[in-house]
């Protein structure tokens, strides 16, 4: 059985085509691999699709969405959730984010919490990796364990 922690940049590839999209794919289709989430990944995620749906801004890729097109993308979001193994935002988890900021700086919070999340999961499962497509969270989680646990998707 193989293990993965699933970090938002990268859960997102889910629903929109982009590089790195094909390769999240089969990683998240294939039913013998158990995944893992940080329950705010859900707020990160609702909100990009509300951003594609009501609030588009001038980044690349970023394309106005239907109604329809986003009742979809909620759909599917939900269902791959109930796939994966929610983690709860804890006290534990707050501490620990303070013993990583002892060694490395990250500017997003919410980056921080993926990361400490990621490394209690792998305390508690070795085995686990990182899957993520933000180059700060991959640079850091160096400082942390080593590369061959962490699979950057790039953008």
């Amino acid at each position: 059985m193989a293990y993965f922690y699933l970090e938002t940049s990268a859960f997102l590839k889910r629903y929109r085509e982009e590089r790195g999209s094909f390769y999240l794919n089969q990683l998240l289709d294939n039913r013998s691999y158990d995944f893992f989430y940080l329950n705010l990944t859900i707020v990160e995620v609702t909100k990009v699709f509300f951003r594609l749906y009501k609030y588009p801004q001038n980044l690349e890729n970023d394309q106005k969405i239907s109604y329809e097109k986003f009742q979809n993308l909620l759909s599917q979001f939900a269902h791959d959730l109930l796939e994966m193994k929610k983690i709860i935002l804890t006290n534990e988890i707050i501490e620990e984010s303070k013993n990583v900021l002892q060694k490395v700086y990250l500017k997003s919070a919410i980056d921080l919490l993926h990361l400490t999340t990621f490394l209690i999961v792998k305390s508690e499962i070795p085995d686990v990796k990182l899957i993520s497509a933000d180059k700060e969270i991959i640079k850091v989680a160096k400082e942390f364990v080593p590369e061959s646990e962490i699979i950057y998707i790039e953008n």
